[in-house]
């Protein structure tokens, strides 16, 4: 049997998601507040025993996977989070 754990993630790696998977650069607590508001961070998983790299690649496909189901959300958000 396969265990999983819950990976911790730091405002940064939001940050290279979001650029990642919306081609936009956020400050760090901007991407913080994305993480907060829209990131289920028990979902951001990884196989136990695996790599420092495997588990950075489970990391920001999770990640990835995430901010493209609350796409337009997170867009909205970060719009009006820069105009204020």
């Amino acid at each position: 049997m396969n265990n999983k754990y819950i990976i911790s993630v730091e405002a940064d790696d939001m940050q290279d998601a979001i650029s990642t998977e919306l081609g936009i650069n956020v400050e760090e607590d901007l991407a913080q507040e994305v993480l907060d508001n829209f990131i289920d961070t028990t979902e951001v998983t990884a196989e136990s025993g695996c790599s420092a790299e495997e588990e950075c690649l489970s990391m920001m496909l999770a990640l990835m996977k995430q901010i493209g189901e609350h796409k337009t959300q997170i867009i909205q958000y970060i719009n009006e989070a820069e105009v204020a």
